[in-house]
């Protein structure tokens, strides 16, 4: 196992994950986030992902973070930041932070 991976206990199961694969894939998850939350132009494959992290529970969460590492990073940080529109405008540019 290299010294990035994490494991994940789930339902007694060792899952590996493997961790965020640049800061540009992180970018583009955010920037697909932000059109997805703000006119549902994201890509039809994004708007069925982000979807499904938004209804997932907390257990369901972790299978979809095996996958979709940096999507589900950027949910959370999303959520958990204070402005979030802010968040928009740090991560990924000025001109996502005028609504």
């Amino acid at each position: 196992m290299k010294n990035d991976e994490e494991i994940l206990e789930l339902n007694h199961e060792r899952i590996i994950i493997m961790p965020s694969t640049s800061e540009q894939n992180y970018k583009e998850a955010v920037r697909e986030l932000y059109f997805y939350i703000t006119d549902n132009s994201a890509s039809n494959y994004s708007k069925c992902l982000y979807w499904l992290i938004f209804k997932a529970d907390s257990e369901n969460l972790e299978r979809i973070r095996l996958g979709y590492p940096d999507q589900v990073k950027a949910w959370e940080n999303w959520q958990n930041s204070k402005d979030q529109w802010d968040f928009f405008k740090n991560i990924i540019g000025e001109k996502y932070a005028n609504k």
